[in-house]
């Protein structure tokens, strides 16, 4: 009986030491390659989104480029706000069609934690994603959007990223 609890032990310790390394390791190399400045929207950029997705950008919002870490001809646009209690965080992209049964989903990433902001939507011209919320996550000053085929709240294969 003493051997038995001694080999559940065993396993259990093991289970957490290979737990917290998985995620450790996995949490530093999501921040590691994630770009630390903020990357400016081009006149060009903004308003080839506005015209393809018929979505204007408004005034006083935070602005960032968003970049193909793939190699891929990937690119978007991310804005961010927060005014009376509201913040307001969009995404658009120019990405090709995900395989079937594959999404884009977008998350703000600051160090140590993450949350998805949602499923990017296809629209006319690129896909788009609006999150709102009456809490202030303007501390999260990283954007990346991800391929996933789990919807996991898990972030997968990092597409395009950004920061404020």
């Amino acid at each position: 009986m003493k051997r038995e609890t001694i080999i559940g032990a065993i396993v259990v310790v093991l289970v957490i030491a290979g737990a917290y390394f998985f995620f450790t390791r996995y949490q530093k190399r999501e921040e590691a390659s994630l770009p630390t400045e903020n990357l400016p929207v081009s006149q060009e950029l903004e308003e080839g989104f506005e015209t393809g997705l018929g979505i204007e950008v408004p005034e006083g919002v935070e602005k960032t480029s968003l970049e193909d870490v793939t190699g891929g001809a990937g690119k978007g646009m991310a804005t961010r706000k927060f005014e009376e209690n509201l913040f307001e965080h969009t995404v658009m992209a120019s990405l090709p069609e995900p395989q079937t049964g594959k999404f884009y989903e977008g998350w703000l990433v600051r160090e140590g934690d993450f949350f998805s902001t949602g499923k990017m939507g296809e629209m006319k011209g690129g896909w788009y994603l609006f999150f709102s919320a009456d809490k202030d996550y303007s501390d999260y000053n990283r954007v990346v959007v991800t391929l996933e085929e789990k919807d996991d709240r898990q972030p997968e294969k990092h597409i395009l990223e950004g920061s404020f």
